[in-house]
């Protein structure tokens, strides 16, 4: 099969075409008032009294959920494979939850690789969610009424993990697997570092973790 190297154009042949229908399985959101105040167009950053609000409504919600510990639960409707809706209760305070409602709202949440996955998951077998986060590809894989095979989710963060079990269990997805770790080249163990809010994580030396006494 011909690249079409070094014209920086490919021939006809090479172009896969695939037919995707969008599916709406999260069918609608519910933020308590600080989380919502938060939520913008990524792709426009707040100017003005819109930036002033974000800034108040972040730093509220850390004095309120973050340091005092006070609850913020968010609500996803979710459409399941088999037709009904269920409620899935998250923690609204993480970051990770307000950036998918942000994007979701404006434009769509990564909508490339969305439709990829509608489109292929039919012909799957097990799908591996690597990094999964708080799990919408998991997600989108357990309610895919085509999709008949297991869901295996993998992420360092031991929030995260409690977050997909938590989601497994209150929507009954017996097919999706938390497995509860990361993936590497090699076995063995590291030292991970979580921010608080957007538990973002990375691997640190365990030198840094004890300077921080963490």
């Amino acid at each position: 099969m011909s690249t079409g190297a070094g014209s920086g154009h490919y021939p006809q042949d090479d172009i896969i075409k695939i037919t995707a229908k969008p599916r709406k399985f999260i069918k609608s959101t519910t933020l308590p008032f600080l989380p919502r105040l938060q939520i913008h167009d990524p792709n426009d950053r707040p100017k003005g009294i819109n930036r002033l609000k974000k800034k108040f409504a972040q730093s509220a919600d850390q004095l309120l959920h973050g340091w005092m510990s006070f609850p913020a639960q968010g609500t996803f409707i979710i459409s399941m494979a088999d037709g009904t809706s269920r409620n899935l209760a998250f923690d609204a305070h993480q970051s990770a939850y307000l950036a998918f409602v942000s994007r979701d709202l404006h434009g769509g949440y990564e909508p490339t690789e969305t439709l990829f996955l509608e489109a292929m998951l039919s012909k799957a077998n097990t799908f591996y969610d690597i990094g999964a986060n708080w799990g919408y590809y998991s997600l989108l894989a357990t309610t895919h009424n085509q999709f008949k095979g297991e869901v295996c989710a993998f992420d360092v963060s031991e929030q995260m993990n409690f977050a997909l079990t938590n989601m497994a269990e209150t929507l009954a997805l017996s097919s999706l697997k938390i497995v509860g770790c990361g993936l590497s080249d090699r076995s063995g163990n590291v030292v991970i570092d979580a921010a608080q809010a957007t538990l973002l994580t990375k691997v640190v030396s365990a030198s840094t973790k004890r300077a921080r006494g963490t």
